[in-house]
């Protein structure tokens, strides 16, 4: 009979009675439905997750867990925290043992080792989360250790062929790991230390969002981070790079243990990262049409009434997301005006009236659109998420749009613009960095981040037809 294991974590680490653990993970899950926007979306193929008590990370790797919800079986990625390990081995056992329920263990031909010597919390936290999110999952567990370059692309292979759809991987980390009780205290624990600790995973989240894993090692070793899942995550990269689809990493929850005990003298870092295919950053049709509505009815009402309080789009829960938006307003072939945002904390259905009304009224390039003046068409660009490139030559014009910042100055260009003009990548990173107000060599200087993303672009015209297209018939001079 197979062997079902028991967490030594149980009881411990987060309850032994189901009842109370159920009431605990009830109330993370909950939590993370307002601070996160996970559940708005489908298809990961990938996440990292933090493995401290649920009492400390449970919320943010809620986050995660809500993503893959549908995920009929789940590959997790731990490590040994207490003895190094060679290669990638899975645990001689049958199942594991919850206060939730057995979790079936799926047999793979990764080599066995006894439990014995692969029982690490890093793996194990994970169980409770997915018993509660994923019931009927069954469980690939795999503990990563040092590989070499061709032993990781090897295992990346034999991982990508278990992708088919209804799988997910999950590589378990904790971030930075700050104070004298862990030996790493590079900046004081004073009132800068809550930004600076950010700024630190950032870098070393920027990087996993790159898919390059030897890039992130080396961020790792250049900012000294002390991420310690370094190796699942690398292993889950170098898995997703291969991928057909281009894949974009989004962070959907951070904290830090510091905000939850409130001292900064000991602080370990959380973050739930996902990794999704650009097509799972896709619209539907109506949403967009909302989207266009919405920045249409923004300005209308401010050419109405002088009010610069948009009405939200309407549209479904997806409009709910939290995402990049860009809106380009045109009249007669001409730029009017076009303002956005890479990032927010707004959902869709917020952000693009707004963004439309600032473009109306506060492009400096123009004069602010008048009650009398005609109807413009309106574009509206939906960004995924930016994900950094240290080699330019793996930019795609009129796929990816880019965006450089250097110091102080930063500049971004729409992925239609290349494509209405043609522009092949020497060209577009010419314009980007004039833009920018940046020597064309910037690209070169130390310093300088280079990102790309994809944008799904609805237009619609002065006659009100919808389109979800790239339109390339435009004179652009100064779109975005």
């Amino acid at each position: 009979m197979p062997q079902v294991h028991r967490p030594p974590t149980c009881g411990h680490w987060y309850p032994a009675d189901p009842f109370a653990l159920r009431d605990m993970l009830d109330e993370r899950f909950t939590a993370s439905l307002e601070r996160s926007d996970a559940h708005l979306f489908e298809g990961a193929l990938g996440c990292v997750v933090p493995h401290a008590g649920l009492a400390y990370s449970g919320g943010v790797a809620a986050a995660a867990f809500h993503l893959i919800r549908s995920a009929r079986r789940v590959i997790l990625l731990g490590f040994c925290h207490q003895h190094p390990l060679e290669g990638v081995r899975t645990p001689d056992i049958g199942a594991y043992e919850t206060p939730l329920g057995e979790i079936e263990v799926e047999a793979c031909d990764f080599p066995r080792m006894p439990e014995s010597q692969l029982c690490d919390h890093s793996l194990e936290m994970q169980l409770p989360l997915l018993r509660y999110a994923c019931p009927e999952a069954r469980v690939i567990p795999l503990y990563v250790g040092r590989l070499t370059s061709e032993a990781r692309a090897q295992a990346a292979a034999r991982l990508r062929a278990y992708l088919d759809g209804s799988t997910a991987i999950l590589a378990s980390s904790d971030f930075t790991h700050f104070g004298d009780a862990f030996g790493f205290h590079p900046f004081a624990a004073d009132a800068h230390a809550p930004e600076r600790i950010r700024a630190l995973d950032q870098e070393a989240i920027d990087a996993a969002a790159s898919l390059d894993p030897d890039w992130f090692l080396e961020t790792l070793r250049t900012t000294r981070a002390t991420v310690c899942g370094y190796l699942p995550i690398q292993l889950l990269l170098a898995t997703l790079r291969e991928w057909p689809e281009e894949i974009y990493g989004r962070l959907l929850d951070y904290q830090t243990s510091a905000e939850i005990t409130g001292s900064y003298d000991s602080s370990v870092s959380y973050a739930a990262l996902a990794f999704l295919p650009a097509s799972a950053y896709r619209l539907s049709e109506a949403d967009g049409a909302a989207l266009v509505s919405g920045a249409r009815n923004a300005i209308e009402l401010y050419q109405r009434t002088g009010l610069r309080k948009p009405p939200a789009a309407t549209g479904s829960a997806a409009l709910g997301r939290r995402m990049g938006v860009f809106v380009s307003l045109h009249q007669q072939g001409e730029l009017r005006g076009c303002i956005g945002a890479r990032l927010s904390t707004l959902p869709l259905s917020r952000l693009t009236p707004l963004m439309a009304l600032r473009a109306a009224l506060d492009d400096p390039r123009f004069q602010p659109l008048a009650p009398g003046e005609p109807e413009c068409d309106i574009e509206v660009s939906v960004l995924t998420p930016m994900k950094r490139v240290h080699d330019p030559a793996g930019i795609v014009p009129g796929v990816h749009g880019v965006y450089v910042e250097s110091k102080s100055q930063d500049g971004l260009l729409l992925r239609q613009v290349a494509a209405e003009r043609g522009w092949d990548s020497e060209e577009l990173l010419s314009a980007l960095a004039r833009k920018a107000g940046l020597p064309r060599n910037v690209y070169t200087a130390s310093g300088t981040r280079l990102s790309v993303f994809q944008a799904q672009i609805f237009h619609r015209d002065s006659t009100g037809g919808v389109a979800d297209s790239l339109t390339t018939s435009r004179n652009t001079s100064g779109r975005a």
